[in-house]
């Protein structure tokens, strides 16, 4: 497994960890889903100081045939333009959960959204494949629908649907 799916199933395995932890523990929730999103963070500025950056090509590169009569297959890289994505994307994240502790609501449930959006993101900053770029691409629209809908402002609903 190479460093682009370190990066990108980090926020994946969080989600799956905090699936068979019960609601009410929510320490440990905001625990681990910080935990993970700082871990995902950590990787994504180790990935900045191996960047080569007089080097235009595609870096990290990994690649694995899921489909060759579609074409399509299982293919990350990163260039000049998602390195610093990558970077925003895990930052933002840990910041999200950070100001996150005055959430009382269904806490369980807005860090599995939170770390499913993470992996949204990365997966399609990450992505070299059209078909793999779309389905991150509609991942990160599930979970968002459920923050703006749950944990939105006055006029949630409507922004949810839009």
């Amino acid at each position: 497994m190479g460093i682009l799916s370190l990066l990108l199933w980090t926020p994946a395995v969080g989600v799956l960890l905090l699936a068979f932890i019960p609601g009410k523990n929510t320490h440990i929730i905001r625990t681990i889903a910080n935990l993970f999103t700082t871990v995902a963070f950590l990787l994504s500025c180790w990935l900045v100081s191996l960047y080569d950056q007089h080097n235009a090509a595609l870096q990290f590169s990994e690649y694995f045939p899921l489909n060759p009569d579609l074409g399509s297959a299982y293919a990350l890289g990163i260039d000049g333009i998602s390195m610093p994505m990558l970077v925003l994307a895990t930052l933002l994240t840990s910041i999200a959960l950070l100001a996150s502790f005055t959430i009382s609501s269904s806490i369980k449930g807005y860090h599995i959204c939170i770390l499913l959006l993470e992996f949204g993101m990365l997966g399609v900053f990450l992505a070299q494949d059209w078909a793999l770029f779309y389905i991150f691409w509609e991942v990160t629209l599930i979970p968002l629908f459920f923050l703006i809908g749950r944990w939105g402002g006055k006029r949630r609903h409507a922004a949810s649907l839009n």
